[in-house]
């Protein structure tokens, strides 16, 4: 048997393909480009996603392994998935584990984000409205960023409950264009959602702002 880790994008459409289903998508994708699956005891694919999203949030590294029962070429593999594969779905690369290489699963410990504030009625402010918008943006953020609790209200199970974020952030900063790129670790005790930090902050100050969350990259071992 082979060990083959495919990285891809998730956006648009794929982005709203529940965790439980996307390994139903890998799976028939890989059948339909002759990819012979290894299957476990229970008769399920043999195949590990990292760190599944939540829904709507585009990515453009996310990561699998599957394991295939006949050697297949990767470049191969990487150009005949993006003929059966949803759209929104795009193959970046695809290589061969050696033995004994931890499996996807088990070897992530963060995920990198980025955060975008999309201001709302840009088009009726003035440059310096919108300039002392952004400057103000940026500052309380940072400000936010700093606090050293960041209380946010998840749900448990049946019941509401507040965690701090603050020690799932490994690292951030705020780029030029008032992006928030923020390193989340992923083995908490707790599922962490990216959008716990914007939940966070727009409590913080008392306002609704629109933004979009992308995942740039999974850091594995």
């Amino acid at each position: 048997m082979f060990r083959i880790r495919v990285t891809y994008t998730k956006s648009k459409e794929a982005a709203y393909i529940p965790a439980e289903d996307l390994v139903k998508v890998l799976e028939r994708a890989f059948t339909r480009i002759g990819g012979c699956i290894a299957y476990t005891k229970e008769k399920r694919p043999n195949i590990q996603v990292a760190n599944p999203l939540p829904l709507g949030i585009d990515s453009t590294s996310e990561i699998c392994d599957v394991e295939i029962l006949e050697y297949i070429e990767s470049a191969f593999i990487t150009k005949s998935l993006n003929k059966v594969l949803p759209s929104g779905m795009v193959a970046l690369s695809a290589e061969y584990l050696s033995d004994g290489v931890q499996g996807i699963e088990d070897s992530v410990y963060a995920s990198v984000y980025e955060i975008i504030p999309e201001y709302e009625n840009v088009e009726k402010m003035t440059n310096k409205e919108y300039a002392d918008l952004r400057e103000w943006y940026r500052t309380v953020l940072e400000q936010y960023m700093k606090e050293p609790q960041m209380m946010v209200l998840v749900k448990s199970g049946n019941r509401n409950e507040r965690i701090d974020i603050k020690p799932s952030i490994m690292e951030y900063s705020i780029s030029i264009n008032d992006a928030l790129h923020v390193t989340f670790a992923t083995n908490t005790e707790y599922n962490f959602n990216p959008n716990y930090i914007m939940d966070g902050f727009l409590e913080y100050i008392d306002q609704k702002i629109p933004y979009k969350i992308k995942r740039e990259k999974i850091l594995y071992k």
